[in-house]
């Protein structure tokens, strides 16, 4: 066997080896079962959610922006996307839903403002 193909050996046996990773992940937080489908040269899975899961996840997410405006009335959505792992289109989302509902609201400019928690 020559130097390639022992790399090529070495490489194929690690491949796939995170799935066991993803998928015990998913289901100790989720509590939901990925469903695995494929043959054998492919293999499709997906990772169910459901309102619940989406709902607790939102609250987590308004929950630690909330905290984090608290600590700095200032942050940027681009320094809130940074913090969180969001991009910064899901912290303007997420920043819209807010001061819909009232939980929070923009007091000045998008420059030189900051933000305000009305509610938690």
């Amino acid at each position: 066997m020559n130097k390639e193909e022992l790399i090529f050996v070495k490489l194929a046996e690690n491949i796939g080896s995170g799935f066991h990773k993803m998928i015990n992940g998913w289901d100790s937080h989720y509590h939901l079962k990925p469903l695995i489908e494929g043959d054998f040269d492919f293999y499709k899975i997906t990772f169910p959610t459901t309102q619940k899961t989406t709902q607790k996840t939102t609250q987590k997410t308004t929950q630690k922006i909330i905290a984090l405006i608290e600590e700095n009335p200032k942050i940027t959505r681009k320094e809130l996307a940074v913090v969180t792992g969001l991009t910064e289109d899901g912290i303007k989302y997420h920043l819209k839903k807010m001061q819909d509902e009232s939980i929070i609201k923009r007091i000045g400019p998008d420059k030189g403002g900051y933000w305000e928690v009305v509610r938690k």
